[in-house]
């Protein structure tokens, strides 16, 4: 890409929260637009980045796991598909430092040579105030909106999947002040 589609394309997506990279595995070295200082408000080293990858508390301790999984896979792995590229996505949190965690949204290409992967193109979308949302209408949904309990229908949600393990065993109190307590 060049010139004025280059310029269009980084244009196109700063508007939409997002910042590209592109990653040379064998060299790991990693190549990255301003957006991606700015969305983690730090710049991120440009050679040896799968230690800084691996070890550093970028992402949330739940996400965590799956984000090194991916990690290793790219370091060590092959893929026995005949594609020389294939797709990857996935949604995690990310430390900004000030502001505590922010959701973004990681879609990437891996580029294959030999079925090892050699390249990842990629880009880092800011998803925090559609996941913000999305997490306010579940607890809506959830949640009578009196008292702060779970709604009878997110309730029998919770037991079901709670009691699906025929190998574990249970115990649920309920509590009515007006009736006493009983016991299930």
């Amino acid at each position: 890409m060049e010139g004025a589609q280059a310029e269009a394309y980084r244009s196109a997506a700063a508007l939409n929260g997002m910042a590209v990279f592109s990653w040379d595995i064998q060299g790991d070295v990693l190549s990255y637009d301003d957006a991606l200082t700015r969305l983690l408000r730090r710049q991120l080293p440009r050679e040896n980045i799968s230690v800084h990858l691996q070890k550093a508390g970028l992402v949330h301790p739940k996400d965590r796991i799956e984000f090194r999984k991916q990690i290793r896979w790219l370091l060590t792995g092959t893929s026995k598909r005949r594609a020389t590229t294939q797709d990857f996505e996935m949604d995690l949190r990310i430390y900004v430092p000030k502001r505590c965690y922010l959701w973004a949204h990681l879609g990437y290409r891996v580029h294959f040579v030999d079925g090892t992967p050699c390249r990842v193109e990629g880009f880092l979308q800011n998803i925090d105030l559609e996941r913000k949302a999305q997490n306010d209408m579940r607890a809506l949904v959830e949640r009578d909106p009196m008292t702060g309990l779970y709604s009878k229908m997110h309730s029998k949600h919770l037991v079901e999947q709670t009691i699906a393990d025929p190998e574990d065993v249970h115990a649920l109190l309920v509590i009515d002040h007006q009736q006493g307590m009983d016991i299930l």
